[in-house]
């Protein structure tokens, strides 16, 4: 028996896009073809989107590493965390 179908491959699954008339658990063997207009993935980014990702990757780590190191000296720790956001509690 043969059948002919078109699939979206997502998450490393071939998903068909109608029913196919067969049982569960059925092995298959068949031949991928890409249809036009599948040569691009949109999940994969694109060698210009992944330069503009890194682009701003880069900006980001510029501003966190312009962060200061040390403490303030407020009198303050981590501990007091809750206590300030939420009030004297348990």
């Amino acid at each position: 028996m043969s059948q002919d179908f078109h699939a979206i491959f997502e998450n490393g699954v071939l998903r068909p896009l109608t029913p196919l008339n067969l049982p569960e658990l059925a092995e298959v063997a068949g031949t991928i073809e890409k249809l036009n207009g599948a040569e691009l993935d949109p999940l994969e980014p694109n060698a210009e989107e992944i330069r503009r990702q890194q682009v701003a990757l880069d900006a980001m780590f510029c501003a966190v590493d312009k962060l200061p190191q040390t403490p303030r000296n407020d009198g303050l720790s981590g501990r007091d965390h809750d206590k300030i956001l939420y009030g004297s509690g348990n």
